[in-house]
């Protein structure tokens, strides 16, 4: 029996060479889109039909199976009524650059 086709590229970080989306800046992101939602008050299923998505496309972004692009982030932020501005100002202040060589 053949060998299934590998996955397509996967996102690396130049800096550690670790998956993107095990990185604490990206496990930082995801962690603050749960927050939105849980202090909105919204069940997994109450966004995702807000949002025209799936619950468990929600869960797979909560639990960081997935990268989200910057699109995404806007359509589940909108979707909690979140002030845009302020999360990514959270985000801003806690995520730092590595120090240049």
């Amino acid at each position: 029996m053949p060998s299934p086709a590998p996955a397509g590229p996967e996102r690396r970080s130049r800096r550690t060479g670790h998956k993107t989306i095990y990185t604490p800046p990206y496990e930082l992101v995801v962690a603050k889109l749960k927050q939105a939602r849980l202090k909105a008050k919204l069940s997994q299923e109450d966004l995702a039909d807000r949002i025209g998505r799936t619950q468990l496309w929600i869960s797979r972004t909560e639990r960081g199976e997935r990268r989200v692009d910057l699109l995404e982030w806007l359509e589940y932020l909108l979707g909690c009524e979140a002030d845009l501005h302020a999360f990514l100002d959270d985000v801003t202040k806690k995520v730092r650059l590595p120090r240049q060589r």
